[in-house]
């Protein structure tokens, strides 16, 4: 049975990191990648420049990011500043501050940031979602376009449905299918066309001129008038979960990288452990976060207890909010000694912001997604408290 155990965990923790052992790592303060990759790539820095084509999905955390190759398959960016020039096979989902696209897509393109641009050099094969304080859509878009903001402006060419919502929306391009709009201050500009139906709402009527088709007409609807506000929430909800994302992508980069160079062995010695005693590592995590919650509960019913409670709750607490990016460390270090790797701390950093990535993704996938990432961090989480509690033997 212990056997068995120790070997659906093993199998969970090499399933989850399958695909980082398949992938390349890169990471610094300026990362250029000259030679093309023929897998995933996970790429974390400061200012990134992608100069080769990357034949696999491509994964990106950082502050000015320059997309100038091919990527074969899905494109992932977190960043400040973010320009994608280049042909993306698969979707394109990206969080940043200032967004250039410029390249084709071959699938969806999904975007939140502060300032969006679609460049007119620009081709999405799929659908664009859209959302931040400026969006500017100037390229092509062969399926449906849904975009809201601060200011909205529409001047490339829309081959499906539309739905725009904003403050401010410009529209100076032509839509061939159906169109809703939603805005405060709404200008049909010289260029614009409407081939399907056209339903929209501002505080007063807007003149739509000879954009509609002949013998057609634009629907007044003061019932979309309701949706004003949740498009606003909606899109302040978009932009806060990409800020979100971002800044959770910064933090464990910095927790990671204060974990990797300013620590010596401690998590060496837990992946050890891992491997030597999966079972008891996964068994001790599992115990720590079921007995710790029980014990801070009977000690707040003790007066003399409260202090220690409310200690045991602080390290409690402290534990949830670093415990990905620990672990992610943790799951590093397995793979570089089960695989007998000697990274630098550079690659081992690199490949602990990929493992962290990934453990965010799985953790997206119901159920299955849970549970693995749950088996992961109660693994390393075991294995660090085994570490740490026999050092305070040897100190003792």
């Amino acid at each position: 049975m212990k056997r068995l155990l120790a070997a659906s965990l093993l199998g969970t923790l090499l399933l989850a990191a399958a695909p980082a052992l398949a992938a390349t790592f890169r990471g610094g303060d300026t990362v250029t990648l000259s030679a093309p990759v023929s897998g995933d790539l996970y790429v974390s820095g400061g200012t990134i420049d992608i100069r080769q084509d990357v034949r696999g999905d491509l994964y990106i955390l950082g502050g000015t990011i320059d997309v100038q190759n091919d990527v074969a398959q899905g494109l992932n960016v977190a960043g400040g500043k973010v320009k994608i020039l280049s042909r993306v096979g698969d979707d394109v989902r990206v969080a940043g501050g200032d967004v250039e696209i410029r390249g084709v897509i071959n699938g969806d393109l999904l975007v939140a940031g502060g300032t969006v641009t679609v460049g007119s050099d620009a081709v999405v094969m799929g659908e664009a979602y859209v959302s931040g304080g400026q969006v500017v859509v100037r390229g092509t878009v062969n399926r449906n376009i849904k975009a809201n903001g601060g200011s909205v402006i529409l001047e490339g060419i829309a081959h499906g449905n539309v739905d725009l919502q904003g403050e401010s929306v410009t529209v100076s391009g032509p839509v061939e299918g159906d169109t809703t709009i939603v805005a405060r201050n709404l200008t049909v500009a010289e260029g614009a066309s409407f081939r399907g139906s056209v339903d929209y709402w501002t505080p007063s009527p807007t003149e739509f001129g000879d954009a509609l088709a002949a013998g057609q007409g634009a629907t007044y609807r003061p019932d979309l008038a309701k949706q004003f506000g949740r498009a606003e929430t909606r899109g302040f909800a978009v932009a806060l979960l990409g800020a979100f994302a971002v800044y959770s992508l910064l933090s464990a980069a910095l927790v990671l990288a204060l974990l990797v160079f300013f620590t010596k062995t401690i998590f060496t010695d837990a992946a050890k452990y891992v491997r030597r005693r999966p079972g008891m590592s996964f068994l001790l995590g599992l115990a720590y976060v079921a007995v710790v919650p029980l014990a801070i509960v009977l000690l707040l019913v003790t007066v003399i207890g409260i202090p220690l409670a409310l200690l045991l709750l602080a390290a409690y607490a402290f534990t949830f909010v670093f415990i990905v990016p620990v672990a992610s460390l943790v799951a590093a270090k397995w793979i570089e000694l089960t695989y007998e790797k000697e990274w630098s701390r550079l690659a081992l950093f690199g490949v602990s912001i990929g493992v962290f990535i990934l453990l965010r993704l799985i953790g997206i996938i119901p159920v299955v997604g849970w549970i693995a990432k749950g088996i992961v961090v109660l693994l390393a989480l075991g294995a660090l408290l085994v570490v740490k509690m026999n050092r305070l033997k040897k100190i003792i």
